[in-house]
């Protein structure tokens, strides 16, 4: 299954990582263009130093590369980030 997943916070990455290492294929989005260049760069989040990122997890600053063609859309942006 592909999934899109909104927000890059701690329980954002938690649970989208959880989803990949179970196999599905989970593109990461925020509007933080630095955690999200991080998380590229480094395959690492900035809050969980030395926690493997699974290969199925990608990550995205483009809203529309996270939402067309998934099967599903699960939000986690903060109520502040909306």
């Amino acid at each position: 299954m592909k999934i899109g997943y909104l927000g890059s916070g701690a329980w954002a990455f938690a649970l989208a990582n959880l989803l990949a290492y179970n196999g599905h294929d989970v593109i990461m989005w925020s509007i933080e263009e630095d955690v999200i260049a991080k998380c590229k760069a480094n395959r690492e989040h900035p809050k969980f130093r030395g926690i493997h990122v699974e290969d199925k997890l990608n990550f995205t600053t483009e809203l529309k590369e996270a939402v067309v063609g998934v099967d599903v859309i699960i939000e986690s942006v903060t109520a502040k980030g909306l």
